[in-house]
């Protein structure tokens, strides 16, 4: 009985994956630590309840459109082609 699959100490077939999550967490952990020390600043300077509620809104829109991002780029990254 002969088996595709490949052997766990083929780490070469597991490299370009593993350096796509890995640089996907650290962008995404880079660019929320950004959005936390813009949305505290803007807090800060914020007047009223309404404008607080609108930052803390933003900052969650922007911060889930990051993620959905990364994940498309990181699924065209891996798949090795623009084109599709």
């Amino acid at each position: 009985m002969s088996s595709s699959a490949l052997p766990i100490s083929d780490f070469s077939y597991f490299l370009p994956i593993a350096q796509t999550i890995i640089f996907a967490i650290f962008f995404v952990l880079f660019f929320n630590a950004i959005i936390i020390i813009v949305k505290r600043r803007l807090i800060a300077k914020a007047k009223n309840r309404r404008q607080t509620s609108n930052i803390q809104l933003f900052a969650k829109v922007l911060r889930y459109g990051v993620v959905v991002t990364v994940v498309i780029f990181g699924l065209i990254f891996y798949s090795g082609s623009w084109a599709g």
